[in-house]
């Protein structure tokens, strides 16, 4: 005989409706298997509801939510760390790619060479500005405030930079006007 569905309907007698509890009380009287395990279920049952309901103990709750908010900084961590993690191969993803479209039609040894021409030119370049830079220094006095020459010269010093950039584009790639 299939027990089956008598097994699930001891475990949900409540939910039964009157037919289904009249089918279930004629076959425990029937199967002793089912009428045991039945007898069982009738003792677990009355166990638990005469447990009274247990509290947790003093501070759990305080230590519970202490401990939320600490798993819930270190997830919100964990997040920026895979998000700064994804731009930054999304960043390199494209740095590449667009150096592959500029370059597609350049052999390395050309890329080579102009980064080494271009390092060179910067170089000579920031020589030239040494050498006139030095006899202007030499002829200034020596009563200007040390700050005052610091903050001037570094200005004047992106100025150049600034300069020098602009004039590479130039001289490399030319003029494009739209």
């Amino acid at each position: 005989m299939n027990h089956q569905q008598f097994e699930s309907w001891i475990f949900e007698q409540n939910d039964l409706s009157s037919e289904e509890k009249n089918a279930l009380e004629n076959h425990i009287r029937q199967c002793s298997t089912c009428n045991d395990l039945n007898n069982k279920w009738q003792v677990i049952d009355q166990h638990l509801h005469s447990l009274s309901d247990l509290s947790p103990a003093v501070g759990f709750t305080q230590r519970w939510k202490t401990d939320l908010a600490e798993r819930k900084q270190q997830a919100q961590r964990k997040n920026t760390v895979k998000i700064l993690f994804i731009l930054l191969m999304v960043a390199i993803i494209l740095f590449f790619s667009l150096l592959f479209i500029y370059y597609k039609n350049t052999s390395p040894i050309e890329i080579v060479s102009n980064l080494i021409q271009m390092f060179l030119q910067i170089s000579i370049r920031l020589n030239i500005i040494k050498q006139s830079l030095i006899p202007l220094f030499n002829s200034l006095p020596v009563f200007v405030p040390l700050l005052g020459w610091l903050l001037l010269s570094s200005g004047f010093f992106l100025l150049v930079i600034s300069w020098l950039l602009l004039i590479w584009r130039v001289s490399t790639q030319g003029v494009f006007l739209k």
